[in-house]
């Protein structure tokens, strides 16, 4: 009997001891497991890289509360890390037109006259600074940036392999941050806007790796940001990446603030990864990649004998990484799916040296200008539609800059009654407005131009035939034409206007949840036969609804059918949002001004709004955000 009870009290005791090992072990594992920002102060040899002028901020003006701000994460920086990146183009590359001295050696389109008829000003932060009026800062990474693809990649997610270049040309291995670079400038970022962010916009634009860059520190702080370690303001509103670098071999690493990220499809599956993230706190994304096209002819033989010429071109990326076989197409379409997308189609980078394209900023050099929106004298209604002597500058944005539109000639059409109307449907552009770029989510852009007029369509609309437009000259003016072919979108946000100012200003965490928005839709015509419908939709969790109408008038035999949205004619639409909470009520205060800028504001009224849904806009983009503030503002 006393074996017995002996044995029992052992069995307990070691039951004991293994359930205490077992919770420290625990406690072990979840207190290794909680995310920490990474400490500055304990880096080793960060100040002394700073005294280089690497792994700093550098601020281009001083910083303004009361404006938006754009940080630039310029990419590859190779064999050149003793100078610094600039915005500013580069004037042995991109030459202005000279007919007399070399009529042949230019780059900058010589018919544009650029903002507000003063020419093309090389230095772009002029454009962002005094005309789109944002704080700017760039980061400086250029001795880190200086080295291969490869090396720099790792660099971002692993200390193995960071390094950076000396003065001499050789590499330092020894004395380096023991820390990531990803995170490494999450904290430098964190640092230098404490204090200062309001929830205006922050917009990250990166270019090659160094847009790889912006989307992993947007990626960490929206980790942050779920483990509460910082709040909505410091994350990003917008992340624009110019020509990222994209491959799919294994990276054989795990991203440590984030193990669920799959990097055995390289790069391009960490992007996919990363996007899903940062899209579904309410960043918003657009993505913009440069196509170089070098025209030559061959000789061919037809099946008689006969030879002839053919014109043929090549195509040439950032990177040249191979897309073909359905896995690496169907990883693009995911990642085009959270995007809003450009390919950008250009012949002028022939005559840019190939150490200049090494830095992969093409398509950044474009976006930048492009801050300015259209710079061709001929969008934007050069005389009135209503053939006054003034132009009609209503569809412009601010500072008399004029629009960047998809479809440019639909939409810049002046010779429609309903002219005054057109040029609200915009295309991929820094110009472009950050919550109708959010609308264009899932939607990709190519360049096309109009060659001449086809026919009327279904909906008795003039429809138009294309042609591929390719850049010659460097512009901003690109002749965008996207794929919404078939629908037209309504969407916009629910949002607690925290500020009171009647605009989407005051951080991502600012839009409601789940909230309903009833979708009333009916032909104006009593003899119609359209479509009438009266249905729901819920907000994302970033307070964003999109409502997609399908053009339903040709049926599967291609027959017009009786039914469906027909948008040859007029329909009446009504958006309720109803307020559930008592702690809120509705913005009185309507946006008003430039349709540029009330996209981004309060358009209900009370509960509602009421719009009509034209023809020509079969195929485009209607914004209606509902605003609500404290009941005791």
């Amino acid at each position: 009997m006393k074996k017995i009870l002996k044995k029992s009290l052992v069995s307990i005791l070691l039951l004991g001891v293994f359930i205490v090992s077992l919770v420290t072990l625990s406690a072990c594992n979840n207190k290794e497991e909680k995310m920490q920002i990474l400490d500055l102060k304990n880096l080793e040899y960060l100040e002394e890289i700073q005294k280089k002028g690497d792994l700093i901020f550098e601020w281009l003006a001083p910083y303004n509360k009361l404006r938006p701000t754009l940080i630039v994460f310029h990419g590859e920086w190779l064999n050149n890390s003793n100078n610094s990146f600039t915005m500013t183009l580069d004037e042995n590359e991109y030459t202005m037109y000279d007919a007399e001295n070399n009529p042949t050696d230019y780059v900058v389109q010589k018919n544009i006259s650029g903002y507000l008829d003063n020419g093309l000003n090389r230095d772009l932060d002029y454009y962002w600074l005094r005309v789109a009026q944002y704080n700017v800062a760039i980061f400086h990474w250029e001795r880190f940036a200086d080295d291969d693809t490869e090396g720099i990649s790792s660099k971002l997610y692993t200390v193995p392999k960071m390094r950076y270049r000396k003065d001499d040309g050789t590499y330092e291995v020894v004395k380096v941050p023991k820390a990531d670079l990803t995170s490494i400038v999450a904290s430098l970022y964190l640092k230098e806007l404490d204090g200062i962010t309001t929830g205006r916009e922050i917009r990250f634009v990166g270019n090659g790796i160094g847009a790889n860059l912006a989307l992993s520190v947007s990626d960490l702080l929206t980790t942050y940001y779920h483990n509460k370690l910082i709040d909505n303001t410091f994350l990003p509103q917008r992340l624009t990446l110019c020509d990222p670098y994209m491959q799919n071999d294994d990276m054989h690493l795990t991203i440590p603030w984030n193990k669920d990220i799959d990097t055995q499809k390289g790069t391009m599956g960490m992007i996919n990864d990363m996007l899903d993230k940062v899209t579904g706190v309410g960043t918003v994304c657009e993505m913009i990649e440069s196509k170089e096209m070098k025209f030559y002819t061959e000789e061919v033989v037809d099946e008689y004998g006969v030879i002839s010429e053919v014109e043929l071109y090549k195509e040439t990326y950032a990177y040249d990484v191979s897309r073909k076989g359905a896995a690496i197409e169907s990883l693009f379409e995911e990642i085009l799916e959270k995007v809003a997308y450009l390919e950008m189609s250009q012949s002028y980078s022939l005559k840019l040296s190939d150490e200049y394209k090494n830095y992969k900023r093409l398509a950044l050099d474009w976006y930048l200008y492009s801050i300015i929106g259209s710079d061709d004298k001929s969008v934007g209604y050069p005389s009135s539609p209503s053939g006054g002597s003034q132009p009609s500058t209503s569809n412009w944005g601010t500072r008399e800059t004029r629009p960047m539109v998809n479809d440019r000639k639909k939409n810049n059409d002046l010779s429609s009654a309903t002219a005054s109307n057109r040029g609200l449907n915009f295309s991929v552009s820094a110009w472009t407005p950050t919550v109708y770029t959010r609308a264009l989510k899932g939607i990709s852009f190519s360049q096309k131009k109009s060659t001449s007029n086809a026919s009327s369509n279904v909906h008795n609309v003039q429809t138009y035939n294309y042609t591929e437009y390719i850049m010659e000259y460097f512009c901003s003016e690109n002749y965008q034409k996207s794929n919404q072919d078939d629908y037209t979108l309504i969407c916009g946000y629910i949002y607690f206007d925290a500020n009171g100012d009647s605009y989407i200003n005051d951080g991502l965490d600012k839009g409601i949840a789940n909230a309903t928005v009833n979708f009333d839709i009916k032909p104006q015509s009593t003899t119609s036969q359209g479509t009438k419908a009266n249905f729901n939709v819920v907000t994302d969790e970033s307070g964003f609804y999109v409502i997609r109408l399908n053009d339903k008038t040709v049926d599967e035999n291609g027959d017009i059918s009786e039914k469906g949205y027909r948008f040859n004619e007029t329909y009446t639409v009504t958006l309720t949002y109803l307020i559930t909470s008592p702690r809120f009520v509705y913005q009185p205060n309507q946006a008003s001004g430039l349709f540029y800028e009330t996209v981004g504001g309060q358009n209900f009224s009370e509960s509602n709004v009421t719009f009509e849904l034209k023809d020509y806009y079969a195929n485009a983009i209607t914004i209606k955000n509902c605003l609500v503030i404290s009941e005791n503002p």
